[in-house]
């Protein structure tokens, strides 16, 4: 039994079956997952690399190996476009089968943990460095808007309903 947000609880039948598919495509453990609005799938590694999955048979589509630390990170944006984290933040154009860098946040000194998009469209990342920066997007471009330390690291960013930042 589970308690939802309204704290209704919820039976859910949940068995146990044989897995449909086992990834072994990456070298490495797979440190994210996010689903793409066309129904692909991506996984990020500590490889260094992201694999995109046609939805039918979950085989790799597309392979990208342009990070030179393992990938923390991945969230497809708004826009369409797959942001990664890692010890800097990729931004992609995905287009089939097809993909290219559209820009490279280097803001961080240090490896990044989590990048979230906040409902104004701003980017917001938090690294191991202690520093938690803000992103707006000026002529299709995301530029630094200001950064805070908080004290210790901060690991993991999620926005309320109330529009603050946790």
């Amino acid at each position: 039994k589970v308690r939802d947000n309204n704290n209704l609880i919820n039976d859910f039948d949940i068995k146990l079956k044989e897995p449909i598919h086992i990834f072994q495509y990456h070298k490495s453990s797979i440190s994210c997952l996010t689903l793409l609005k066309d129904g692909r799938f991506a996984s990020g590694s500590y490889d260094q690399s992201i694999i995109i999955y046609n939805n039918i048979n979950f085989k790799p589509e597309l392979t990208i190996k342009d990070h030179h630390n393992g990938i923390s990170c991945l969230i497809q944006l708004s826009s369409g476009i797959l942001a990664s984290c890692s010890d800097v933040i990729k931004l992609y154009d995905i287009k089939g089968k097809e993909c290219r860098v559209v820009q490279t946040l280097n803001f961080h000194i240090k490896y990044i943990f989590n990048l979230i998009e906040l409902t104004n469209g701003k980017l917001v990342s938090c690294s191991i460095d202690s520093k938690i920066i803000f992103y707006f997007k000026d002529n299709n471009k995301y530029l630094q808007d200001y950064y805070f330390n908080p004290s210790g690291y901060a690991y993991l960013l999620i926005q309320t309903k109330e529009n603050e930042i946790l």
